[in-house]
């Protein structure tokens, strides 16, 4: 249950991403001797998103910042054609950057290339991955809980309000396969390696003080999130985002509502009771040939176990 290879990964990232800031750093100050003004904006800028870089890291893995209501996040607070209106803003941008990679004229062959493909990519991500995941995110409904309720996931008394999940069938699940679930006084985090068993923990929106995110997969179209506890442990969530109809963005949003809404007594408080639910009209039970048996886990407790050393430890669920 360690985090220790995303950890590892991200300190990786961040030699890295030293590299290249202290690289694009000195040819920037050979453009300033020069005196050559498109490539000081140009390696400039990248010089600037190197430096944001290294300080989203430093702050995922050393200096977790403490959540503040109604504070931060400001992306995935918008709604969601708010935020299709900002990737639509990033495409244009990195088109700009395409196209005026090719008008820049005293920029070498590598680098103009290397633009251009960089920006290319990043528009068909924000096209083909992100947009449509956002667009056609899935909200909660009966249909879906008794789906969960059938498969024993959750409880029948269980009021929830939000989900993501990596995967779109129960029978193809792996051991990166989690399901996450928002009460209005929890966050249930399922893991099922298997269709036959999993491991289930909770934990209250009450304890989180903390909170970070961060792109996350090859190609950034997962997320990092970094929950921060009052016991001074770390959950790291690592959402996949490679489904068309669960977004971790629009989940990102439930919870961050919840955060805002919850009180500092919540503690001890009973749930409010769920709505009566009714099971849709052609919406037969899931047939599986066994329950899947999940395990209790406590986070927490795993947690401060792997604590160590100076960087701030935790476990990646």
């Amino acid at each position: 249950m360690s985090d220790e290879s995303t950890a590892e990964n991200w300190k990786e990232n961040k030699v890295f991403i030293w590299l290249g800031t202290i690289l694009c750093a000195f040819t920037t100050l050979a453009c300033i001797v020069l005196g050559d003004l498109k490539m000081i904006l140009l390696t400039g800028g990248i010089t600037a998103f190197c430096f944001w870089g290294l300080f989203a890291v430093h702050r995922q893995l050393s200096a977790l910042p403490p959540y503040r209501p109604g504070k931060g996040f400001w992306f995935q607070r918008l709604t969601p054609s708010g935020k299709i209106r900002v990737l639509t803003v990033s495409q244009v941008l990195l088109f700009v950057l395409a196209i005026g990679s090719y008008l820049i004229g005293d920029i070498s062959r590598h680098t103009r290339i290397s633009t251009f493909g960089i920006a290319i990519v990043g528009f068909l991500l924000i096209q083909m991955t992100i947009k449509p995941r956002i667009k056609f995110h899935k909200p909660i409904d009966d249909a879906t809980l008794f789906e969960l309720e059938d498969l024993g996931i959750i409880r029948p008394n269980e009021n929830v309000v939000g989900m993501y999940k990596d995967t779109m069938r129960w029978d193809s699940v792996n051991s990166r396969t989690k399901i996450l679930l928002l009460t209005p006084n929890r966050l249930i985090a399922i893991r099922m390696p298997t269709p036959d068993k999993g491991e289930r923990a909770e934990i209250r929106l009450s304890d989180i003080n903390r909170l970070g995110l961060i792109g996350h997969g090859k190609k950034g179209e997962g997320l990092l999130l970094s929950v921060g506890l009052l016991d001074g442990s770390i959950i790291r969530f690592v959402l996949l985002g490679e489904g068309d109809k669960y977004s971790p963005e629009q989940f990102m949003q439930q919870l961050l509502e919840l955060l805002d809404k919850r009180s500092p007594t919540q503690e001890g408080v009973t749930e409010p009771a769920p709505a009566i639910r009714v099971r849709p009209d052609g919406h037969k039970p899931v047939l599986q040939k066994s329950i899947p048996v999940l395990q209790p886990l406590d986070l927490q407790k795993e947690s401060a176990t792997a604590a160590s050393g100076t960087e701030q430890r935790g476990i990646k669920f």
